[in-house]
């Protein structure tokens, strides 16, 4: 009887989690599930630790000294096989690889993975058997921009955003299939995101972006590293997007809304009573929300706001994350999937994603909503 994920293919698995199979599957849990990822102080399979440190002052410092330990211990606390220990931001990716690789080599209790979760694993996997090929070039023409973006970026101060592979490469499929004709960005940053969106836009050979933000680093990095990507799809507007582009009267425009702004519950009400609410009930609300659980399996206080506006709401809504934090049986499928189908190996040297110094958490919440 199969209790959890092991060497076996992901493709099987997913066939295997059907609600009955799931029933038959699960009577005899594994009795170790794998606890919760954190970076402070977390038992990991009551054995395995990591501890991290780090002044909250210095965390948006590249140069702020951290130091993480990943170690093993024996049933008296003392320390039998320390696999990592690292100082300094920059080695900050190198211990978060050297953790998922011992993460992923434990039993994964795939026993927790939900009804909604299996049905966002079978939608997944689907989507990325139709793109990979396009996958593929998207992933080497990104490595090619991160060049570009970094050596713009470098005197700037400015640091690219925390804008994952995975869900960068869930975001690119969701603007291929479902073929927006206007997609609204909150915070392009220095143009990461922006560049993923796009690239999906360009691939589908219509459909233009609207990107907003206090700040014109994406509108420099893309101009200077990707000018025929911007040609006739891209629009940025400079300035508080809520005091002089986006009002009630432009809920109805838009076909996709990806949110990676400012993070609080305040702002988030913001833009639900704005765009949200007073969007006409027979058109969709599709988007993601950026970084809503990146450190824990609690929604951050921005995405609070957005939970609580989608409960009070009738009609079919499907929401996931692929945020190790939030469910590990099912990040690991898609990192699997990935593998399985040579996208990515899922390694640190396979990273595109310019997250030096920040833990890559895939934290967005992808989102629809019919009313």
């Amino acid at each position: 009887m199969v209790k959890w994920i092991g060497p076996a293919s992901a493709f099987a698995l997913v066939a295997l989690l059907t609600a009955d199979a799931r029933t038959s599957l699960c009577e005899d849990p594994p009795t170790s599930p794998l606890s919760l990822i954190t970076l402070s102080a977390t038992v990991m399979d009551e054995k395995c630790h990591i501890h991290g440190s780090q002044h909250p002052e210095d965390m948006d410092n590249p140069g702020a000294v951290k130091t993480f330990s990943l170690y093993d211990t024996d049933d008296e606390g003392g320390v039998i096989d320390r696999m990592a220990e690292v100082g300094g931001g920059r080695d900050l990716h190198v211990v978060h690889d050297r953790l998922m690789r011992h993460v992923e080599a434990l039993p994964v209790d795939y026993c927790k993975l939900t009804d909604e979760h299996v049905d966002a694993l079978g939608y997944l996997m689907g989507q990325y058997q139709k793109y990979r090929d396009d996958l593929l070039r998207l992933r080497a023409d990104a490595k090619r921009f991160r060049v570009g973006l970094m050596e713009q970026v470098a005197d700037t101060g400015l640091l690219p955003d925390g804008f994952a592979d995975l869900e960068a490469e869930i975001t690119y499929m969701r603007i291929r299939e479902l073929r927006p004709e206007k997609v609204m960005e909150l915070s392009p940053n220095c143009g990461w995101s922006t560049h993923y969106l796009l690239s999906a836009l360009r691939d589908n050979g219509a459909g233009e972006l609207h990107s907003y933000d206090l700040v014109d680093c994406s509108l420099k990095v893309l101009n200077a590293v990707s000018p025929d990507l911007v040609e006739g799809r891209w629009h940025f507007h400079q300035g508080d997007a809520f005091q002089s582009h986006l009002t009630k009267d432009t809920a109805d425009s838009f076909d996709y809304f990806f949110i990676d702004s400012e993070h609080t519950f305040e702002f988030a009400t913001r833009i639900i009573d704005t765009l949200f609410r007073t969007r006409r009930r027979d058109l969709p609300l599709r988007g993601g929300v950026h970084d809503s659980y990146n450190n824990n399996d609690k929604p951050s206080s921005e995405f609070q706001a957005f939970l609580e506006f989608f409960a009070g709401q009738s009609g079919e809504r499907r929401m996931f994350t692929a945020s190790p934090y939030k469910s590990m049986p099912f990040y690991a499928t898609i990192m699997r999937i990935r593998e399985e189908l040579g996208v990515s190996s899922g390694g640190a040297e396979d990273n595109v994603a310019p997250c030096k110094w920040t833990v890559c958490a895939n934290g967005m919440v992808f989102f629809d909503l019919y009313r």
